[in-house]
């Protein structure tokens, strides 16, 4: 049961990166069309953005 246990503990932990990191490039994306779109400022730095 333990281990079964840690298993799916396992998967959870990386179904939740992968869905961190999903959104982080969509955040990313989102605020490059954005500054390329001039609503967001040149100098803000999109992964900086992201990850805070």
């Amino acid at each position: 049961m333990h281990q079964a246990n840690w298993t799916f503990q396992k998967a959870y932990q990386i179904a939740l990166r992968r869905i961190i990191e999903e959104w982080k490039a969509a955040l990313m994306a989102l605020i490059e069309k954005g500054k390329r779109a001039g609503g967001i400022r040149k100098n803000v730095i999109s992964i900086s953005v992201a990850v805070t």
